[in-house]
C-alpha cells in the first residue's frame, strides 16, 4: 500500500507547482458518502432554518447564472447538518450536480497537498529532499534550457515552488500525464535557485 501511495503523492506534488489546472482525477469518488455522520441541527443546538436557507441561496446564485452549480455542507462538532446539490455538473450534458460531484479547484490543491506531504514526511514514508524522479522516473532528464540540472529537483522544491517549474500549465490529461508532461518541459531556473509561483 505504500508503495503505491509514492507515486500518487509525487504527482499530486506536481498540482502545488501548477498555477491554474483543470485536472480531475476522476468522475466519482469511489465511497461518496464515506466521513461524518448526519445530524439534524437541533439536537446540536442550532437553529434549522438559516442552514435550511443556504439551499435557497445557492438556488438564487444557479438561477442568476452566476454558478452552474454548487454543493454546499456545513459540519458542527463533527457531525453534517446540512448537505445539498442544487444546479448542473455538466451544463452541456444536462447532468444534475450531486453531493459527491468532483470540482477542479485549482490553487486550492496546493495546501491540501501539503498537509498530505507533511503526513506522510511525519509518518516516516518520504522525505522532503527525496528527488522527484524517485517517483516520476522521467523527471530523471529534466533541464533547465538545453543545460542539464545542477541538482536533483526535490519533493521540497516543489512544495516550496523553487523547483524551475512555475507559470501556467494547461493540460487536459490526468495527473500522472501531466506530470510526465512536465518533465519532459525544460525549467524556467535550476532548483532552489529561485521562488516562482
Amino acid at each position: 500500500m505504500v508503495a503505491r501511495r509514492f507515486p500518487l503523492v509525487a504527482v499530486a506534488l506536481f498540482a502545488m507547482a501548477i498555477v491554474n489546472t483543470n485536472v480531475i482525477l476522476a468522475e466519482k469518488p469511489s465511497r461518496p458518502d464515506s466521513g461524518l455522520p448526519l445530524a439534524e441541527p437541533a439536537d446540536l443546538g442550532l437553529a434549522a432554518e438559516p442552514l435550511a436557507e443556504i439551499t435557497s441561496r445557492m438556488r438564487k446564485k444557479v438561477d442568476e447564472h452566476r454558478a452552474a452549480g454548487v454543493v454546499s455542507l456545513v459540519a458542527y462538532k463533527g457531525k453534517v447538518v446540512h448537505f445539498s446539490a442544487v444546479g448542473q455538473a455538466d451544463v452541456e450534458g444536462n447532468r444534475p450536480m450531486s453531493k459527491d460531484s468532483m470540482f477542479a479547484i485549482a490553487s486550492m490543491t496546493k495546501p491540501i497537498t501539503g498537509a498530505a506531504l507533511m503526513i506522510l514526511v511525519d509518518e516516516g514514508k518520504l522525505s522532503l529532499d527525496d528527488p522527484v524522479a524517485k517517483y516520476v522516473p522521467e523527471f530523471k532528464n529534466a533541464t533547465v534550457g538545453d543545460k542539464p540540472l545542477a541538482r536533483d529537483v526535490t519533493l521540497r522544491d516543489l512544495a516550496t515552488h523553487t523547483s524551475g517549474l512555475g507559470g501556467e500549465q494547461r493540460n487536459e490529461g490526468t495527473l500522472a500525464e501531466t506530470a510526465v508532461m512536465l518533465a519532459h518541459r525544460p525549467l524556467s531556473f535550476q532548483p532552489g535557485e529561485k521562488w516562482q509561483y
